[in-house]
């Protein structure tokens, strides 16, 4: 299974991004596939994990920006770019600190909705009183 991670967005920058995904390697099986500035990820990687691919940029989208016109206008996003290689076969799901309106944006207008949802929503797992995580 391939997750592809944004590595833009996060208040601490790019090295909470990736050692969250290098802590997720210790109890899920997964390749992470990282978004963002190649020689960053690679020196804050280095050879702890073996297994992992780098869709390399330096463009991302902010906060401050539109997200609906910087989804158009910047093709080479990171958020973009991973959006359009989560339509190839072969990449499962991904993970983005990013813009949440760019995030929600990317999903509608590069991925599409997914047949009978009119809108898309944000959701949260919320611990419940029996140990079980509720949506």
């Amino acid at each position: 299974m391939k997750i592809l991670i944004d590595t833009f967005g996060a208040d601490g920058g790019v090295e909470p991004i990736i050692e969250g995904a290098i802590k997720a390697l210790e109890t899920r099986d997964f390749i992470p596939v990282f978004v963002g500035n190649d020689r960053e990820i690679k020196l804050l990687v280095r050879d702890r994990i073996k297994n992992y691919e780098i869709l390399p940029t330096n463009e991302f989208i902010s906060n401050d920006e539109d997200p609906v016109r910087s989804i158009r206008r910047k093709k080479d996003a990171s958020i973009v770019l991973a959006y359009e290689k989560l339509k190839e076969d072969g990449y499962d799901g991904l993970i983005s600190a990013g813009s949440t309106g760019a995030l929600l944006a990317g999903g509608l207008f590069i991925l599409g909705r997914i047949p009978g949802i009119k809108r898309a929503c944000l959701a949260v797992g919320v611990p419940s009183l029996n140990d079980e995580i509720t949506l």
